[in-house]
């Protein structure tokens, strides 16, 4: 259902005055505000999204085979258990950060 809403807005020369100076402050200083909101907000202005998705889908893909691959195979000793371990965590490590970037929640 639509809503219209209508204001009186009502200056007085020391609103006006404000009103001025919060924008002087804003002006001077846009570009540290632009840079602390660009951070708070996560978006890189650089992040190609179709090469993202690929990245994203790569290292998943790796993931899982790294998971596949600890939760099946029977190491013959503890330093193939350790590096298949390995594997699996920097996998990890990597699909979360892509997760990240692309604004996902990481898997645990």
């Amino acid at each position: 259902m639509p809503v219209t809403m209508r204001f009186g807005i009502t200056e007085t020369r020391s609103e006006n005055k404000a009103r001025q100076l919060l924008a002087a402050i804003l002006k001077a200083n846009s570009a540290a505000l632009t840079e602390w909101a660009g951070d708070r907000i996560g978006i890189d202005r650089s992040l190609n999204l179709e090469s993202g998705a690929a990245e994203l889908e790569s290292l998943s893909a790796s993931y899982f085979d790294a998971l596949l691959d600890m939760n099946t195979t029977s190491p013959e000793s503890d330093d193939e258990l350790e590096e298949s371990e390995r594997k699996w965590a920097t996998a990890k490590e990597s699909y979360n950060a892509a997760r990240i970037a692309n604004g996902l929640t990481p898997n645990d």
